[in-house]
């Protein structure tokens, strides 16, 4: 752990960018990528999931140093996954945005965040018990 203690925030970020797309591409490759697992299958190629998986570990670069800007951008592939249909990956990783953002942010930033995905959580748990 001498090593890790020794890198820079950016290296930091950068070993865990690739180590994560590293990750995700495996999930990917083995078939452990859907969140919903639909009668006929996947139908969205690969090609545009890593497109995604590697935009959404681009944001974990900047992570640490611009945090809300970051879970803001991230927003982007996250809400494409979405209409492909969510995959484990994307949806994992884009969590450390989150994290990162009331982490690494300011006081403020990090209640503001805290209070905006308090409440879109609430506001998607409501439309989806909706009738």
């Amino acid at each position: 752990m001498q090593r890790w203690s020794a890198l820079s925030a950016t290296g930091k970020d950068l070993v865990i960018a690739i180590v994560l797309f590293a990750f995700g591409s495996l999930m990917y490759l083995a078939g452990f990528h859907l969140l919903f697992v639909s009668a006929d299958g996947p139908s969205t190629p690969l090609a545009p999931r890593f497109a995604l998986l590697a935009m959404v570990c681009a944001v974990l670069l900047v992570r640490r140093r611009a945090p809300i800007i970051a879970m803001v951008v991230g927003l982007i592939p996250l809400a494409f996954d979405l209409m492909l249909g969510p995959t484990l990956p994307v949806w994992l990783f884009y969590s450390d945005l989150i994290y990162a953002a009331v982490v690494y942010g300011t006081h403020r930033q990090m209640q503001g965040a805290v209070v905006a995905w308090l409440t879109l959580s609430a506001g998607v748990v409501l439309a989806m018990t909706e009738d």
